[in-house]
């Protein structure tokens, strides 16, 4: 996938990458053998002149089945990033090689004038076109290619023959692969949805766990420069009140001096303009502890207040 696609090309091959995934893990190539198998003795009770015969298609369509069982084993061990559209074609193709067998195996077990067998050749390949649909209806091109060359050999054979129950029978067989042709869009649109939708969550996906880690980081940062911050301004904090006290006990010591009345009115100013600062020192103290303690409310003389504020301007 290139980098330098638009966004719509690159879900679109996204989408279909998946589907291909599905294609490959649906694929059970061994479940229309029994078909195949069922398909001998009838011919060989039914014809003229049984012989081996009719056992060579059932031989290679084992083959095929093996080579098909190889495909998908190459597939999950491809390369990552591998084209998907490559590994499409290649199913079609063996696909288109599996068809021809079953194609290739009506014409050995295709009984002449015995429309009993005929009917149930008919049914038997009827109902390995419906296996077949289960496991290819997820590329309608591979399905397309198996269902052509299968069913179309099988239809000549009964138009060749005539009559009006053999070519009612061409007609059913004909009627029936269209039917199941037509079904493979609906499956595959449903398919692409659903494809669609993992993607998108995967993505999303992806993007919660990112912002979850960026969050994360963010609150890590966020708390370690809190407590940065706190710890900063409680040793600020401590520092400022040493030599606070210092200044509070020279004037404690100068109000209790013998002063004339305006000196002592100026040491008074500065004994409250000192508490106040040592009370919003204790205040930032308090609200930089690690715990949730709250602080308790204090009485206050508003009369005591405005004159402390008074003497202060």
């Amino acid at each position: 996938m290139s980098l330098d696609q638009p966004p719509q090309e690159k879900s679109a091959d996204a989408v279909f990458a998946g589907r291909i995934d599905i294609l490959y893990a649906l694929g059970r190539h061994y479940l229309s053998l029994p078909f195949a198998v069922l398909c001998v003795p009838a011919t060989l009770f039914a014809g003229t002149e049984p012989g081996i015969l009719p056992l060579m298609p059932l031989l290679l369509q084992m083959t095929v089945v093996i080579a098909a069982e190889q495909l998908t084993t190459a597939y999950k061990n491809r390369a990552p990033g591998s084209d998907p559209h490559f590994w499409a074609r290649r199913y079609t193709f063996v696909s288109a090689i599996s068809g021809a067998t079953w194609g290739a195996a009506a014409m050995f077990w295709f009984v002449w004038d015995s429309f009993p067998a005929q009917a149930y050749l008919c049914l038997a390949y009827l109902g390995m076109a419906a296996t077949e649909f289960i496991a290819r209806s997820a590329h309608r091109p591979a399905y397309i290619a198996h269902t052509l060359f299968a069913l179309g050999p099988l239809v000549g054979l009964l138009l060749w023959q005539g009559g009006l129950y053999a070519t009612m029978a061409a007609i059913l067989i004909v009627l029936f692969a269209a039917v199941l042709t037509s079904y493979c869009h609906g499956m595959a649109r449903l398919l692409d949805e659903s494809i669609h939708l993992r993607n998108e969550n995967d993505v999303l996906i992806v993007r919660l766990q990112s912002e979850k880690l960026e969050a994360i980081q963010a609150r890590d940062s966020a708390q370690a420069s809190a407590m940065a911050k706190s710890s900063f301004i409680a040793n600020i904090s401590h520092e400022l009140r040493t030599p606070l006290n210092a200044l509070l006990g020279m004037a404690q010591l100068l109000e209790r001096a013998e002063l004339p009345k305006q000196q002592a009115d100026h040491v008074k100013v500065m004994l409250q303009a000192g508490k106040g600062l040592q009370t919003l020192i204790d205040d930032v103290i308090a609200l930089t502890r690690d715990d949730d303690d709250q602080l308790e409310d204090e009485d206050c003389d508003p009369v005591q207040a405005a004159r402390a504020v008074a003497r202060l301007l």
